[in-house]
């Protein structure tokens, strides 16, 4: 939760980003916040497990452990509930609301490395790695680094 958090906190844009106001004539300052607009059916979490140094020229495993609910109420970061929060329950409808489409096809971007992912479906976990598709407890989930 705390990494959805810091995702959608409001961000100052820098000085050299302000917007210009038509209406008065001068550049205002002005935040930025990323939101969720509709929520998937399904939502895919990556987790960071790697850091790269150009200094160093190396890599290294993050190793900690990700503590996280098994349930996860993704209210607080979609758009109309933050809308709300700043300008005091006042509704503010989004102009041109529609479904998302696909507008490329997807590209495989996973060209190294060995990826490990748990699925829950229908009150049971899953652990995929590679071709292996194994049901697990939730122990299990909870104890990978």
């Amino acid at each position: 939760m705390g990494c959805l958090d810091r995702f959608t906190r409001p961000e100052r844009l820098c000085s050299d980003q302000k917007l210009f106001c038509q209406q008065c004539q001068v550049s205002q300052e002005s935040l930025e916040q990323m939101s969720m607009r509709k929520l998937p059916l399904v939502s895919c979490f990556h987790i960071k497990r790697f850091e790269h140094s150009s200094i160093r020229k190396m890599s290294r495993k993050i190793d900690r452990y990700l503590h996280f609910p098994f349930s996860l109420d993704m209210a607080p970061y979609l758009s109309s509930s933050i809308l709300r929060r700043r300008f005091e329950n006042r509704i503010f409808p989004f102009d041109g609301d529609e479904p998302m489409h696909q507008t490329s096809s997807p590209q495989n971007l996973s060209y190294a490395g060995h990826y490990v992912t748990y699925l829950h479906l229908s009150s049971q976990w899953y652990k995929c790695d590679d071709a292996w598709n194994t049901q697990v407890n939730e122990n299990i989930v909870r104890a990978p680094q």
